[in-house]
């Protein structure tokens, strides 16, 4: 049977370049963008740590700062209390001049709206700011009445309280004062006014959106430096985040924190110190907005150059692309005009055995030459062999043969 003349068409389009240029470009990019949020993440990390250091720092500072005050009025407190204790053992106390000691002491500490004794029971007898007409108590405060119980109190301090001379919020810090046999004569106390404590907290500064607060030793709320508008309204509240609720129960020293305040509602990272042995808490709340601004830029800076990275490198491989198929389009038409310009025979010929001609689809034997001729575009040029020239023609064969020799 006669296989029909057949060409090769151009090959199918060839995906494997295709699949291992994407394949690297994705490796790569992939790589870059990894690394780019390992990074990113990393300094997020390093600025909320560096954020908890710098509080603590700063509350530190603060926390010895104000021991520091506490430490001079506790000073004074004692002062006075050796100078009754000396005038009761010189003929007793001597009003005009305790007073004018009093005065004195208090001319070093102009954070304290008055430094004052009270008496056995309770009565404002001396000092700054002590009221005409009858004398004011305080017999029924809890520092004098911890004082009163306790010998051995040391230093007291109270809680906010509205002062009874000066009707404003309050912070007593008291000594007691015993009489000359060892029993309760009074208290010896200094006043300072809540307000008072705004510039000692703004010795650290807490960034744009920082908070400093000093708490009692309950966490009652005592003073805040930015001042908030009806902040004043607040003295005392106790109103605390969830997390700081949280902590509460296992704060000792010492605490950090991140969290949503309740005052404005701003994330900080807060570190809060006890003022040394008093019942005094400070805490310097640092603002995320704050302390991740420059690791917001940072991370903007390394998305944009990691985008830009990729973007190129995508170009670049859509380029290389673009150019592969072209060059691979220009190869086919070349290889496309190479196979229509050469046709090739194949399969089984039928063929006569003694003349040589081919017998075609139709049944019909033509000769070979003009077989080939009308299925290719091969030419035929006629000669004669050294063979059929010796057969057909033997006397000029011969006589070639003999002129050769």
């Amino acid at each position: 049977m006669q296989t029909p003349l057949k060409t090769k068409g151009p090959p199918g389009p060839a995906s494997w370049p295709v699949v291992i240029l994407g394949g690297i470009l994705l490796a790569v990019n992939l790589f870059v963008l990894g690394m780019a949020w390992s990074t990113v993440k990393q300094g997020r990390t390093h600025a909320e740590e560096q954020a908890r250091i710098n509080s603590g720092n700063l509350a530190r500072v603060l926390e010895r700062n104000l021991e520091g005050d506490i430490r001079a009025v506790d000073l004074a407190l004692l002062a006075v209390k050796g100078e009754i204790a000396r005038q009761q053992t010189t003929g007793g106390l001597r009003p005009a001049q305790l007073d004018a000691y009093i005065r004195g002491i208090f001319a070093h500490h102009p954070a304290l709206d008055g430094i004052r004794t009270a008496n056995a029971v309770g009565e404002i007898d001396h000092g700054i700011g002590v009221p005409q007409g009858p004398r004011t108590s305080i017999a029924d405060r809890d520092y004098f009445l911890a004082l009163k119980a306790n010998p051995s109190a040391g230093l007291v301090v109270s809680k906010p309280i509205v002062s009874r001379v000066i009707h404003r919020w309050v912070i007593v810090f008291a000594r007691r004062v015993d009489t000359a046999d060892g029993a309760f004569g009074g208290v010896v106390y200094g006043v300072a006014p809540v307000e008072g404590f705004a510039p000692a907290l703004t010795m650290v500064d807490p960034g744009p959106n920082g908070a400093v607060v000093l708490r009692d030793g309950d966490l009652g709320l005592i003073a805040r430096f930015p001042y908030v508008k009806g902040i004043s309204d607040r003295i005392g509240d106790q109103r605390l985040s969830q997390v700081a609720q949280a902590m509460r129960p296992t704060l000792q020293e010492v605490g950090t924190y991140t969290t949503r305040t309740p005052l404005d509602g701003i994330v900080r990272t807060i570190s809060v110190r006890k003022v040394g042995s008093h019942p005094l808490w400070v805490s310097v709340g640092l603002a995320s907005d704050d302390y991740l601004a420059q690791w917001r830029r940072e991370a903007r800076r390394t998305w944009t150059l990691s985008g830009l990275f990729c973007a190129l490198t995508t170009a670049l491989g859509v380029l290389l692309l673009r150019a592969w198929s072209r060059e691979r389009k220009r190869r086919i038409q070349e290889l496309s005009r190479a196979l229509e310009e050469v046709k090739t025979l194949s399969g089984l010929l039928p063929i006569c055995a003694n003349c040589k001609k081919i017998r075609d689809d139709h049944g019909y034997w033509n000769r070979i030459e003009a077989y080939i001729q009308a299925r290719s575009e091969a030419q035929f040029t006629h000669g004669i062999c050294p063979d059929c020239a010796q057969q057909i023609y033997p006397e000029l064969y011969e006589a070639k043969e003999n002129a050769q020799a």
